[in-house]
């Protein structure tokens, strides 16, 4: 009954590289459905931006391309620096050719703006929520616009705990 996407988190690109190798038997699963979570995260950058950047481009570009030529949809980790949009449009800039030759995705954790939402469903991708919902209003345009099928929910776990359970420890 569990469902599996496999991938390289950006958090992770300063230690690590996406082996394409190390997941190409792994990909043949039929419980495989996704690569990610994978994308971009600027909220907290440890050095210097431009490297770290780079880096996280690079490891993305490695995992985008194998999404596609494997058929599989994205699993979207997307965290704009502090009061900014930013990762959001440099992933959107760079996967819209992908989106154009039919690649999917989902928005994870979906923390962005009504006009970010839309140019991310006009790709095809989906964006999900979390119990942040519960605790406040600010994304409410974002769902209350969302076109049907687009919108998904998702627990995050072991973070963001609903109302009544916030600051305890989430579980799906």
């Amino acid at each position: 009954h569990l469902w599996a996407c496999l991938g390289l988190h950006p958090n992770y690109t300063n230690e690590k590289n996406f082996d394409e190798a190390a997941f190409e038997t792994l990909v043949t699963s039929p419980k495989v459905v996704g690569v990610g979570e994978c994308g971009l995260d600027y909220f907290r950058p440890e050095g210097d931006m431009e490297e770290i950047k780079k880096k996280q481009f690079a490891e993305l570009e490695k995992q985008v391309q194998f999404a596609h030529k494997h058929d599989k949809a994205l699993m979207v980790h997307c965290r704009p620096s502090k009061n900014s949009m930013d990762a959001y449009r440099d992933f959107a800039d760079f996967v819209e050719p992908y989106a154009k030759e039919g690649l999917k995705g989902n928005m994870h954790f979906f923390v962005g703006n009504l006009e970010i939402a839309q140019r991310f469903w006009n790709m095809g991708f989906t964006t999900s929520f979390t119990g942040v919902l519960t605790f406040t209003e600010e994304y409410n345009e974002v769902v209350k616009a969302a076109p049907e099928g687009m919108i998904l929910t998702e627990t995050d776990a072991p973070y963001a705990a609903p109302v009544p359970h916030r600051g305890k420890t989430n579980k799906p």
